[in-house]
């Protein structure tokens, strides 16, 4: 199946689950675009984006908004961009803060667990240290009646 450059939105947001499900895609994609090698930004971007994108999938925001102008829409990509590292960054972070609270809960369940063993052990201890106690005062008091 041929992905690029994506034709339709449907293709777009077809793109775009394949890549959030699978981390091997996403890799790759990477890797495949790093490989255009321009000497500027303006160039690597607009390779980047012509080899992504049909420019009708790239004048969809035109249906949206039709009175939108070239600075209308550059301003948002150029955020987007400028911030891709920081989302990147703080969706690993969220990550591992994730796997972190799912391992600090794993070990308060087992913990938990542990302590409550403990205590029917000693509860267990105890009761039979109890039912040897009666069992002994049973037969001092059964010699004393012997007596």
């Amino acid at each position: 199946m041929e992905l690029f450059p994506v034709e339709t939105l449907e293709k777009l947001q077809e793109l775009e689950q394949l890549l959030i499900n699978n981390k091997i895609n996403r890799k790759a994609l990477m890797i495949q675009l790093a490989r255009i090698g321009e000497t500027d930004i303006k160039s690597i971007t607009f390779n980047i984006l012509r080899r992504i994108m049909s420019d009708s999938v790239g004048s969809a925001v035109r249906i949206y908004f039709p009175e939108a102008t070239e600075q209308n829409i550059s301003e948002p990509i150029k955020s987007w961009l400028r911030h891709a590292s920081e989302r990147s960054i703080k969706k690993n972070l969220n990550k591992t803060k994730k796997s972190l609270m799912q391992k600090e809960n794993q070990s308060n369940i087992e913990q938990h667990a542990n302590r409550r063993l403990q205590k029917e052990n000693m509860d267990k201890n105890h009761g039979e240290q109890n039912l040897l106690c009666k069992k002994t005062i049973k037969k001092q008091m059964m010699m004393m009646i012997k007596l």
